[in-house]
């Protein structure tokens, strides 16, 4: 590790910044599976930063199914390349979509997982029905 008790306070990173960065680090190998209806090879980062989640909902445009498709088209690679949503949607089973959905969210403890993932969208929701709410509130003349 670098020493940085030289470098002015501000420029000085935190035990738990560097702690992140090094877990980031440690991340940055892919895993991957092949998919048991169509066996595609699907890999993708063990390291996935948040903002991937926020892209995902930016694009769902309040459609809180479709969150979830869009984040997998962000991170996951099929046979090493990248789907586009309308291709994911005709092509993807829902077997497939629903091994790879497992792959990336569960992580071991199935319930957990989908416990966690319901109160993620709910929440999702409640903030982009609040966004909405100030944006109409805010609005000049008939919204």
């Amino acid at each position: 590790m670098t020493d940085t008790s030289q470098l002015p306070a501000e420029a000085q990173e935190s035990a738990v910044i560097a702690k992140l960065r090094a877990a980031k680090a440690a991340g940055a190998e892919e895993d991957g599976f092949t998919l048991p209806v169509s066996k595609v090879r699907v890999s993708y980062p063990r390291f996935r930063a948040f903002d991937g989640w926020e892209r995902a909902q930016l694009q769902a445009e309040g459609n809180a199914a479709a969150v979830n498709l869009y984040y997998i088209i962000q991170v996951c690679k099929f046979d090493g390349e990248r789907l586009k949503a309308g291709d994911y949607r005709e092509l993807i089973s829902d077997t497939d979509h629903m091994a790879i959905s497992a792959k990336l969210f569960q992580r071991g403890d199935a319930e957990g997982a989908r416990a966690a993932m319901r109160m993620h969208l709910t929440q999702s929701r409640e903030r982009l029905r609040r966004i909405g709410d100030a944006v109409a509130a805010t609005a000049v003349g008939p919204v």
